[in-house]
């Protein structure tokens, strides 16, 4: 009998632990799709038309998490730290005519400075989608902040990053070249994926305009296309 209370004891010690591992492990795949606006701002001149989102989302109170809020055109622009009378177009997916995957805020971070990448489209987070303004911003949907050339740089390969929107230079602003690019308006140069990698999380730079592959050509989830963004005026005029 002795014997036997021993053993069961000796199997309730090995079994208890084993039966509490937590298995769960976080990833990262595509969530739902997203049917887009179309653009109609000073960015483009096609009609802005309502947004439909499968997404389930929900306007939370002021206090919570800004990210948490959902795809409503005014609590995208108070999380840019735009004004409410500004002109918004989307979410759009921009996707990559190179390699057909989305632009993506790295880790869905939340930080200034986050790199942006490359991912497979439909991420669990609407880090890939992105608001066009009025004021020639491209806005993303999960954090608020703005695409934006790191540190104001003119060279080829220059990071691109989120940053708070309005920067003291206009590095973050983008037009169209009228051909399916999208341009720095500081540096002149393009939106890329370096090394035309199809890569998940290969990061996105700029790079001088045209590149020899078509990974500096994008177009937006709603067929809005970057050649109908507002077109810079020739230098010098």
């Amino acid at each position: 009998m002795m014997r036997k209370i021993i053993l069961d004891a000796f199997v309730l010690v090995i079994l208890v632990p084993a039966c509490a591992v937590d298995k769960s492990i976080p990833s990262e795949e595509p969530g739902e799709s997203v049917e887009t606006a179309v653009m109609g701002s000073r960015l483009g001149s096609l009609a802005d038309n309502p947004t439909q989102i499968s997404r389930s989302t929900t306007l939370l109170p002021e206090h919570e998490s800004p990210a948490a809020q959902d795809l409503d055109k005014q609590a995208i622009l108070r999380r840019a730290g735009l004004p409410s009378s500004a002109a918004l177009s989307g979410p759009f997916f921009i996707v990559n005519d190179f390699s057909g995957k989305c632009l993506n805020v790295s880790g869905g971070s939340l930080d200034p400075r986050a790199p942006v990448i490359q991912f497979t489209c439909g991420s669990s987070l609407p880090n890939d989608l992105w608001f066009l303004d009025d004021e020639d911003h491209i806005i993303n949907a999960w954090s608020g902040m703005c695409l934006n050339v790191s540190g104001g740089s003119v060279a080829n390969r220059a990071p691109v990053i989120q940053f708070p929107c309005g920067s003291s230079l206009p590095n973050d602003l983008w037009l169209g070249d009228g051909a399916g690019r999208i341009v720095n308006v500081w540096s002149s140069k393009c939106l890329n994926v370096s090394g035309a990698s199809l890569a998940d999380r290969a990061p996105v730079i700029q790079f001088t305009c045209p590149s020899s592959l078509r990974n500096d050509v994008w177009f937006f989830s709603s067929g809005f296309s970057p050649s109908k963004l507002r077109v810079p005026l020739p230098r010098g005029t």
